[in-house]
């Protein structure tokens, strides 16, 4: 496993060494807006991050994406004002192309867009953790658990009391909070 600072002075290098392994099918834990999470690319890293989480493969992951490529996951519109205070902060369950749902958030992080940008993909985030215990945010606890099993861990310290984002399903009206995060969504958008 490689370690790099997110402090790191080279930025161009840390996110050419950060796109160079997704592009390899690698796992990278990194700063993910909110809390660290395993990245990988879509669908192709599924089944190593659930090994990796010991958690069953069909399970889903959110899909990290860019705001234009929503019409790419599904046929429905989310509100504009919704979408604009959403980066980074909510996770929205959307009804996918094939009939049934994707979890997809837009990223805030200027890293982390950028990387999402250059990689041309949609990304896989999940929490840093083993299935049903706690999320990991101490960079030693992150290194002494999972260093053997990624490629990469993108060191920005240790994120307490971060909260994950808000889980917000869209798939019909009036919108539904599944989990409350970061983000308390607006009234108008639950009526």
């Amino acid at each position: 496993m490689l370690i790099l600072s997110a402090e790191s002075a080279e930025k161009d290098i840390q996110k050419s060494t950060i796109i160079k392994i997704l592009n390899d099918k690698g796992i990278v834990v990194m700063p993910c807006d909110t809390i660290y999470g395993f990245v990988g690319v879509a669908p192709d890293t599924n089944d190593r991050i659930a090994s990796i989480k010991g958690r069953p493969g069909e399970k889903k992951f959110l899909q990290l994406i860019l705001p234009h490529w929503l019409s790419d996951f599904t046929e429905y519109r989310i509100e504009e004002e919704l979408i604009k205070l959403s980066p980074g902060r909510i996770t929205f369950i959307v009804e996918n192309r094939k009939g049934s749902t994707d979890a997809v958030r837009f990223p805030k992080d200027h890293l982390l867009k950028s990387v999402l940008f250059e990689v041309g993909k949609p990304l896989y985030s999940t929490s840093v953790n083993r299935s049903g215990k706690d999320i990991l945010f101490r960079s030693k606890d992150i290194v002494r658990e999972f260093g053997s099993e990624i490629d990469l861990f993108v060191d920005a310290g240790d994120i307490p009391g971060k909260v994950p984002s808000t889980i917000l399903d869209v798939t019909s009206r009036p919108y539904k909070v599944i989990r409350e995060g970061l983000f308390k969504v607006p009234e108008k958008f639950l009526t």
